[in-house]
C-alpha cells in the first residue's frame, strides 16, 4: 500500500467521493474502521459492503484506491504525461474492450478497470506487445463455446478470488504462436 495519493478533486467529483468518504475509503484499505455515517455512503456507492461488523473493501474500491495511489511523491512521479501516449494507450483500451462488445451485457468490463488492470500487466510483462494482447484476447473469445461462462474483459487480464490472482491473459498470451498442425487428419475434412 503506498503512503502517498494523487488528491485530484474532479476525480473525487467524478466518482461522487466527498473528501471523509476518500479518507475513509484509504483507511479501510489500510484495515482501520471509521464513522458509521461514512461506512453507510460507501456502501451505498458500492466502495465497500458491510456484512455484521466487517467492512469489505469491493473491487470498486481497490480499483479507486490503486488509481490514486503513487510509490513515493517526488518530481519524478508527478511529471506530466505525454498526451499523444495517452491517447494511443486510450485507442488500444477502446479496441481491446471492444472485442467483448455485444458478447453478453457486462461483457466489456469498466473502462477504469480495464485500464489499471491493463497497465500492470503490461508493467509486469513488458515482453509482450498490445497487438499480442489482443490476438490473446481473439483467442480466449474463439475458445467459449457457452457465452455463459464468458469472463469480462477486465476479468481476463486478472482476477482475484480468495487473496489469489489469476490471469487468464496470461496463460492465453502464449497461445499466440502456437500454429495449426498439418497432418493428414486435417486434411480429411
Amino acid at each position: 500500500m503506498s503512503d502517498s495519493f494523487i488528491l485530484d478533486f474532479n476525480l473525487l467529483a467524478e466518482h461522487g467521493l466527498s473528501l471523509d468518504e476518500f479518507v475513509a475509503l484509504v483507511n479501510i484499505s489500510r484495515n482501520t474502521l471509521n464513522s458509521k455515517e461514512i461506512l453507510l455512503s460507501l456502501q451505498s456507492k458500492q466502495f465497500i459492503k458491510l456484512i455484521d461488523e466487517s467492512v469489505i473493501l469491493r473491487e470498486r474500491g481497490k480499483i479507486f484506491i490503486e488509481l490514486i495511489s503513487i510509490d513515493k511523491m517526488s518530481p519524478k512521479a508527478i511529471k506530466k504525461k505525454d498526451k499523444r501516449v495517452d491517447e494511443k494507450f486510450s485507442s488500444f483500451i477502446k479496441e481491446y474492450r471492444a472485442l467483448w462488445k455485444g458478447l453478453r451485457p457486462g461483457s466489456m468490463g469498466s473502462l477504469l478497470s480495464c485500464t489499471i488492470k491493463l497497465t500492470k500487466w503490461m508493467n509486469e510483462n513488458p515482453e509482450y506487445s498490445k497487438n499480442d494482447i489482443i490476438k490473446a484476447a481473439k483467442i480466449y473469445l474463439k475458445s467459449i463455446e457457452d457465452m455463459k461462462y464468458l469472463q469480462r474483459a477486465d476479468y481476463f487480464v486478472s482476477k482475484t478470488e480468495g487473496g489469489v490472482e489469476s490471469s487468464r491473459l496470461s496463460a492465453f498470451i502464449d497461445e499466440i504462436d502456437i500454429k495449426p498442425i498439418d497432418d493428414w487428419t486435417t486434411k480429411l475434412l
